[in-house]
């Protein structure tokens, strides 16, 4: 597989990917009401690992989605955000 294959539809996010042994993962995230595709420069740098997964604590784009109004203030606890390095790209 060259590289990941990300599909987001009606609040599920699927990814197909090779990991660090060179096996193919899909995984499935449900009830994912935003979804956005950045590139390593738009991150902090060196705060995150090439080829791992991190939870942003105390989320800043959680706020912001609570703000604009698609995350109900309420619910916000049952929100995660997650960052995912596909390896070098």
């Amino acid at each position: 597989m060259e590289g990941p294959v990300i599909q987001w539809s009606r609040h599920s996010l699927f990814l197909e990917f090779t990991d660090w042994r060179e096996d193919p993962r899909r995984v499935e995230f449900r009830e994912v009401p935003h979804f956005e595709f950045v590139l390593e420069d738009e991150l902090t740098p060196g705060a995150y690992q090439y080829d791992g997964t991190v939870e942003v604590v105390d989320s800043p784009l959680i706020a912001r989605l609570v703000e604009l109004g698609e995350i109900n203030a309420a619910d916000r606890k049952h929100f995660h955000h997650i960052i995912i390095g596909f390896n070098e790209i």
